[in-house]
């Protein structure tokens, strides 16, 4: 069993820079020195801290003055409890608290939180796979708002796509009649104009994809504290067959009856 120790503190200061609230959970360190931290190094860059930095923390309106003697890369077990160690020996017993980590046979996790359920009916008692499905739901939750916000995104651009596609009547109106005046036939313009509007919706396809993916890979790395792309094919793959049926039928529409017009008529009106 493991005793660890912990105490929510607000952070006013680091150095000689602007005064800013930020509550932070620590771990207390026995074994350091009085005044004395350790910063995870991530954590020292978001502080813009360095070893000999001073951190001002407050609680319950007692301020206290720590500082970083070490800056490590700490290990994910470490990182479960806090980012910052700190020597809690000047704090208030009271707002500290405690929680122990018992290794328990798998068989017997059931029985042991029934029996500390009867002794201490106020303990809460968390395995891991309590803490697993917990960050799995804030994981998902996480990534469907950005998947959310992306698909907003990517629905704002396919409307001003289809918009441009269809607002460029005119201009097929005049290359049309060029073209049938060269000697095009039907069937030609037809396969020019089908394979522009599916390139355009394929460029489309692909912007959306690298836009989406990218934003997922971005929140999933932020959540879980490490780089990872998030890329899923099969989305990717409807996505472009999506967009590229939206641009030729969108391209299409205003455009189709103009090939029936004759080239005179058309430069005529030109």
């Amino acid at each position: 069993m493991e005793m660890i120790t912990q105490a929510r503190l607000d952070l006013r200061r680091v150095d000689d820079s602007e005064r800013f609230d930020l509550p932070i959970l620590v771990v207390c360190d026995a074994s350091l020195p009085a005044s004395n931290a350790i910063l995870a190094d991530d954590t020292a860059r978001q502080f813009r801290a360095r070893i000999g930095s001073r951190l001002i923390f407050e609680a319950r309106d007692k301020s206290m003055q720590a500082t970083v003697s070490a800056i490590r890369k700490l290990s994910p077990e470490e990182r479960v409890w806090s980012s910052v160690k700190l020597d809690c020996s000047s704090l208030d017993r009271r707002i500290l608290f405690h929680q122990a980590v018992v290794r328990i046979a798998p068989g017997r996790i059931a029985a042991v939180r029934r029996a500390v359920a009867a002794e201490y009916p106020t303990f809460a008692v968390l395995t891991p796979d309590d803490v697993s499905s917990t960050v799995k739901a804030v994981g998902q939750d996480a990534m469907a708002l950005a998947r959310l916000v992306a698909w907003f995104a990517i629905g704002a651009g396919l409307a001003l796509l289809v918009a441009i596609v269809a607002a460029s009547r005119t201009a097929r109106l005049r290359e049309i009649g060029i073209l049938a005046a060269i000697g095009a036939r039907r069937s030609t313009l037809l396969k020019l104009y089908t394979i522009e509007f599916a390139a355009i919706g394929a460029v489309s396809a692909a912007i959306a994809s690298v836009l989406t993916c990218g934003l997922t890979s971005v929140a999933l790395s932020l959540i879980l504290h490490r780089v990872d792309f998030a890329i899923d094919w099969k989305p990717i793959g409807c996505a472009a067959v999506f967009f590229v049926t939206l641009a030729i039928a969108a391209g299409w529409l205003p455009t189709l009856r103009l090939l029936s017009l004759k080239p005179m008529d058309i430069l005529r009106g030109e």
